[in-house]
């Protein structure tokens, strides 16, 4: 940690955006219109600082999340989510901090602000091992609590990620309601930054609550799990992306000159606006990862005697911003107005005359330049790339106003006008891509095919510029917006997941080849195929003799619905129902509830000293394949070890 002493009270003046870089793409018709694609990138070399990062998980583990979200895997949701919180907490650095807050029907802060040593890493892991499925969910008192918990004096990066498997069903259920709620609490723990939120979920559920608070307290895309997908490394997105991301808390606000007013009838990019009037506009951008790129659309209205501002001022763009020491800089741009640009000489001068004429004919009726620190650039290269650059982000606008009005169908179970409007929209982008061909030239264009996917995680990833999970998109399409470093991590990550959960179904059980009893042609052909984990592994609870609580007795488990009581015998183990006495090698396995309201059974198995033990020991053995550790799962203290 670092005293906030240490950090600049004044701002300050960014020196010709070294920083934090803009352009300004510009097209300006014949009309009194001036379209304007604002770019902005961050500077991209690594640097080593002191302020820590820290992460608020926010974990729901609602009685759902005990469902079992991938068929012939018997991991149930929250299993899969204490994978992930595995991975992130082993990859973290000492200089990382993590906290847990879980939440049902109410929230609680199971580990405060930890770093991640060794001894931290220690704890978290035997935190996850206390974590069981059952209530509501209340996202809003979850989210409360993690702002409990950044609640400091010390100068930090926080983050809040936040999953759930389902919509909230207790205490604020309105996305407005809890924004602003939330951005009060921000308010009084008088940060110079931001608490940045990333959200991810899982399930066919319309997550709408969920992406409308996750659009407003973040600038990550919304995150959509797909079961069919190692989720567990999508759900390291937001951390890999905070390791590359120096620049936070971009503010930028947009004052018109001259009479120039903002277009309230234009595509503009919504996703980051504050607040906006048709004389200024100002937006917000929580992170900038150092290898991506940002883009903001506007358009602007200028006056009737539009022609006596050519090469004056019309907009002023300010920029406030924290480094990677969480010092404020500022910096300033002027953008003019450049109605005549000598494109017409440089191409009577241009070799390649005929290869543009397209170019040519397009800017007889409008000009187009390009503005990079104040300096002016309205060669036939910048006009080009100004050209290409509104196009695109009239294709990304439009994709995002189509994805929505989709999924506004689809919430009314209107799915012909969805279709309709998916149609129509291809057929514009077919129409801008064939204008792109003609006035660029067919090398110049890079738009690909649109797919569609995932509703509001399309929608947000166009929106916001940045990555969404695996399987969102087509599996033909490479993910957009995702950077090189995020996607080596994701495939390093991807391959250590399919490595640990890799079954028996995905290997051949050889005999053993120390066997000298058997020759070579009795080992080929004692070679067995792959078969179901339990099949195999008969023998996991030989010898234990297993009595279940109340409501486990006809509990049915996975996608064939078998009782548990046939899993145990599958697996081995003998059933009774007697716990009036205790036998060796004898333990009660029991859900939740029938612990906490202290069934019949649990008093029963608790006064003859019977060990009581969680329902997740018999899933953990499948797993493993082997009787596990029994003092992980106990209830009460087990007064004669299993033998």
């Amino acid at each position: 940690m670092i005293d906030n002493s240490l950090v600049a009270l004044t701002p300050k003046k960014e020196e010709n955006g070294r920083l934090l870089r803009t352009k300004y793409f510009c097209r300006a018709d014949n009309c009194g219109k001036v379209d304007v694609v604002m770019e902005l990138s961050a500077d991209d070399k690594v640097h080593l600082t002191d302020i820590p990062q820290r992460y608020v998980l926010v974990i729901d583990v609602s009685g759902s999340m005990c469902s079992t979200p991938v068929e012939d895997d018997p991991r149930s949701l929250l299993d899969r989510v204490k994978s992930f919180i595995k991975l992130f907490t082993d990859n973290a650095t000492e200089e990382t901090w993590i906290s847990l807050v879980t939440f049902n029907h109410t929230a609680e802060i199971r580990l405060p602000m930890t770093n991640m040593n060794e001894l931290g890493k220690t704890q978290i892991q035997e935190t996850l091992q206390l974590l069981e499925p059952d209530g509501g969910t209340n996202i809003s008192d979850g989210l409360f609590e993690a702002l409990r918990v950044v609640n400091c004096n010390e100068i930090t990066k926080d983050c809040i990620i936040l999953f759930t498997d389902g919509d909230t069903n207790n205490r604020i259920c309105d996305a407005d309601e809890l924004v602003e709620e939330y951005n009060k609490k921000v308010i009084e723990l008088s940060r110079a930054n931001k608490v940045q939120l990333a959200a991810l979920t899982i399930g066919c559920y319309m997550p709408d609550f969920l992406e409308s608070i996750s659009a407003r307290l973040g600038s990550d895309a919304f995150y959509w799990l797909n079961t069919e997908c190692d989720f567990e490394a999508d759900m390291l997105i937001p951390m890999f992306l905070r390791q590359i991301a120096h620049l936070t808390d971009i503010k930028l606000e947009l004052t018109c000159l001259e009479n120039v007013t903002f277009s309230e009838d234009a595509e503009r990019s919504e996703r980051n606006l504050l607040t906006g009037t048709d004389k200024k506009q100002t937006c917000f951008i929580h992170h900038l990862p150092s290898t991506m790129i940002k883009h903001i659309m506007f358009t602007l209205r200028l006056p009737e005697n539009y022609h006596e501002l050519n090469c004056k001022e019309i907009l002023q763009i300010r920029k406030d911003f924290l480094d990677h020491y969480l010092s404020p800089h500022h910096g300033t741009n002027n953008l003019e107005l450049h109605l005549q640009c000598p494109h017409s000489s440089q191409l009577s001068e241009s070799v390649n005359a005929k290869k543009r004429s397209g170019t040519f004919k397009y800017l007889e009726t409008r000009s187009a330049y390009m503005m990079e620190k104040d300096m002016v650039k309205t060669s036939w290269k910048h006009a080009q790339q100004s050209i290409g650059k509104l196009f695109l982000e009239e294709c990304r606008n439009l994709c995002v106003t189509t994805l929505e009005t989709s999924f506004k169908f689809m919430e009314n179970d209107e799915k012909d006008s969805a279709n309709i409007e998916l149609q129509n929209t291809k057929a514009s982008l077919q129409k801008i891509k064939e204008n792109i061909r003609q006035v660029l030239g067919e090398k110049n264009s890079n738009l690909s095919d649109i797919k569609c996917g995932q509703w509001l995680a399309m929608t947000s990833s166009f929106s916001t510029e940045m990555p969404t999970a695996t399987g969102v998109f087509d599996t033909e399409v490479e993910q957009p917006f995702l950077p090189e470093h995020v996607r080596q991590e994701l495939q390093k990550f991807q391959t250590i997941i399919q490595e640990e959960t890799k079954t028996e179904e995905d290997v051949v059980l050889q005999p053993d080849l120390n066997d000298e009893s058997l020759s070579k042609k009795d080992q080929k052909e004692k070679s067995i195929k792959p078969k179901r984990i339990i099949e195999e592994t008969p023998g996991i609870l030989q010898d234990v003799t297993v009595v279940l609580s109340e409501s486990l007795a006809k509990k049915k488990v996975g996608t064939k619905k078998e009782l548990i009581s046939e899993v145990i015998i599958r697996l081995g183990g003998k059933l009774s129902s007697n716990v009036g006495a205790y036998f060796d090698n004898t333990i009660l396995i029991c859900s939740k509830e029938d612990y906490d309201r202290k069934s019949k059974k649990i008093k029963q198995a608790s006064r003859n000293r019977i060990p009581i033990v969680k329902e997740s020991l018999i899933f953990d053995c499948i797993m493993k394949k082997r009787i596990v550790n029994m003092r992980q799962y106990l209830k009460t203290q087990m007064m004669t070890p299993l033998k």
